[in-house]
C-alpha cells in the first residue's frame, strides 16, 4: 500500500519493508547468513536491498503510521550538501521523524544505487505532503525517488 512519487514506475503490487538492526555489523551478518532472504527467487527477484545506518530508533507504527523512503541521485554536490544539511530540520518542522539519512549506505542488490537514502516516519499523510511541498523548490537537489506507505501489518486490501 505504497504511493510512489518520483520518476520511473512503481506498480500497485509493490511495497517496501524495513528491517531494523542495532548496528551495521548485525545487518551485515544477517545478509551474509540468511540465505533465504538473499535468494534471488524471493519476491520473484525484483527487489532492492540497501543497508542504511539509522540516525535514531524507529517509533511504533501505532503513533507513526506512515513511512517514507527517499533515494537521492546527487548531481550537484554543493547544492545537495545545502539541501541535506536542512533535511532533518525540515522533516522535524513538518511533524516527521528522520530515522535514517546517510551517504554511508551499503548496496546489496537492486536496480538503483542511490548516493543518499533518507527514511522518515510520519503521523499523517498530510504532514508528509506538507514536507514534500516545503522541499519542492530545491533546484534539483531533492530525491529522484520518493515513496510513502501506510505501515500497517494488519491492513487487508
Amino acid at each position: 500500500n505504497a504511493e510512489y512519487m518520483g520518476t520511473g514506475s512503481w506498480g500497485e503490487d509493490r511495497g517496501f519493508g524495513i528491517l531494523s538492526f542495532d548496528d551495521m555489523d548485525d545487518a551485515e551478518k544477517f545478509m551474509a547468513t540468511d540465505t533465504e532472504f538473499r535468494d534471488w527467487l524471493w519476491l520473484c527477484g525484483f527487489y532492492e536491498i540497501y543497508l542504511v545506518p539509522a540516525c535514531q530508533p524507529f517509533r511504533t507504527m501505532n503513533n507513526y503510521k506512515y513511512c517514507a523512503v527517499e533515494m537521492f541521485d546527487v548531481k550537484n554536490g554543493q547544492l545537495f550538501s545545502c539541501y541535506a544539511n536542512k533535511l532533518y530540520d525540515t522533516i522535524k518542522s513538518n511533524n516527521g521523524l528522520m530515522g535514517c539519512g546517510s551517504t554511508k549506505n551499503k548496496y546489496v542488490k537492486g536496480m538503483k544505487n542511490p548516493r543518499f537514502i533518507a527514511i522518515s516516519q510520519w503521523t499523517s499523510k498530510e504532514d508528509f505532503d506538507n514536507y514534500c511541498a516545503a522541499t519542492e523548490d530545491n533546484a534539483g537537489a531533492g530525491p529522484g525517488t520518493r515513496i510513502v506507505a501506510l505501515m500497517d501489518p494488519f491492513l487487508n486490501n
